[in-house]
């Protein structure tokens, strides 16, 4: 069951920070003090600020899928003198939108629980599961029925390293995704270049299969196609795009079928490829590339539009986009289909950008300012939230 099974009278957008240490740097203005709050005005592209919640470096954030509760990793690598990161739990009044801290939990005694980058609510919503990229470890934490996290269940720790010397010196998990069903756990490796699907038994994460990259290409992020036969791969270090088969009945990775240069391949600075996301309609893939280094060429710090090949998973580039983009970290897809947002970190802003019938981003409007903005989630509302239709930019009622 996907988020669009939680229903708000409102529509709010939850915004996850760096507070210090952001990896890539800040635009240089005040500290971010954790998760800020908005009621979202769609018609009349307002935000309007709700409550900042105090919290360390939450850096990635998830939507329980059936009831409201908010869960935030603390990117940190160390706890109440212990050498490891967190993970919060919240309870969000479905009225005001605003966030209650349930409780916190640490990933692990040791440096296997430190860092953690991303996380994930299983379909069921009976665990949340950690990619730790600084422990090279994945944690699995049981949820309860009031919302509050267990401690950690399992921590499955990976061993191996890339070709990359200072990038893959270790394994560095990155992110988590579940499959359709929410039989299996896909998650990148961007130290080992693999991907491992994990599947949950007994509170325990077995390691099902294992699929490899491009030696160097550092997978970051990952997106299911619309029938969770193909997955979309984000390859930071190499700044591609990457096609595999998927085999969701079997959890499975199977070929690379494609591989394309996301930012152009003259690109004079060091490649950085974030974010990775497919509109609901199946039809478009949207990601977000950045500079590390000094560059005048403008699709450095850019989105790029791809048409997804019905039939053969192949990406056909539709636009860059570059106008207000700077270090974009994040993407955000409306509900509906209409609407992608992008996560300044060093512009300390959040942009919409309105999505054509061709899957084109046109009519840029600067929605909030937030300092080191690095993760978006939105509440779906029952009235106007449907799933897209075939064509991309559907209005819906």
């Amino acid at each position: 069951m996907s988020p669009s099974a939680l229903h708000f009278p409102h529509r709010y957008a939850y915004v996850g920070t760096f507070t210090h240490d952001a990896p890539g740097g800040t635009a240089g203005g005040p500290s971010a003090e954790g998760i800020y709050v908005f009621a979202v005005d769609d018609a009349d592209a307002i935000w309007t600020p709700v409550q900042v919640v105090a919290s360390e470096n939450p850096s990635f954030l998830a939507l329980h899928p059936k009831r409201p509760y908010l869960y935030a990793v603390n990117e940190i690598d160390t706890y109440l003198g212990m050498q490891t990161g967190t993970v919060e739990a919240y309870s969000i009044d479905a009225t005001t939108g605003k966030l209650t801290l349930l409780n916190r939990q640490p990933l692990s005694l040791s440096q296997s629980g430190a860092a953690p980058a991303h996380l994930g609510v299983t379909p069921d919503g009976k665990y949340v599961v950690v990619a730790l990229y600084g422990g090279g470890a994945y944690a699995l934490l049981p949820i309860g029925l009031d919302g509050r996290l267990d401690s950690v269940s399992d921590l499955h720790i990976v061993s191996g390293k890339g070709v990359h010397a200072t990038r893959q010196e270790a394994p560095h998990p990155h992110m988590v995704a579940f499959d359709a069903e929410g039989g299996f756990v896909l998650a990148t490796d961007l130290g080992t270049d693999r991907l491992n699907v994990f599947k949950i038994e007994q509170d325990k994460l077995h390691l099902h299969h294992q699929a490899s990259a491009e030696p160097g290409a550092g997978p970051r992020h990952v997106a299911f196609d619309r029938s969770h036969a193909r997955i979309f791969v984000t390859n930071e270090l190499t700044g591609t795009l990457a096609v595999y088969g998927y085999d969701p009945a079997t959890g499975t990775v199977l070929a690379r079928d494609h591989v394309v240069d996301a930012p152009p391949v003259e690109k004079p600075n060091e490649p950085d490829a974030s974010a990775v996301i497919v509109h609901p309609s199946g039809q478009y893939l949207y990601a977000s590339h950045r500079a590390q280094k000094a560059t005048d060429d403008p699709a450095s710090e850019s989105v790029s539009v791809w048409a997804i090949d019905d039939a053969t998973g192949a990406l056909t580039l539709v636009q860059r986009w570059t106008e207000g983009v700077v270090f974009p970290r994040a993407l955000t897809l409306s509900h509906d289909g209409r609407f992608l947002y992008v996560l300044n970190q060093k512009n300390d802003d959040i942009l919409r950008l309105t999505i054509g019938a061709d899957g084109s981003l046109r009519d840029l409007l600067r929605v909030a300012d937030v300092p080191t903005p690095v993760c978006l989630v939105l509440t779906p509302r029952t009235d106007t939230d449907q799933d897209a239709s075939d064509t991309p930019g559907a209005q819906t009622s």
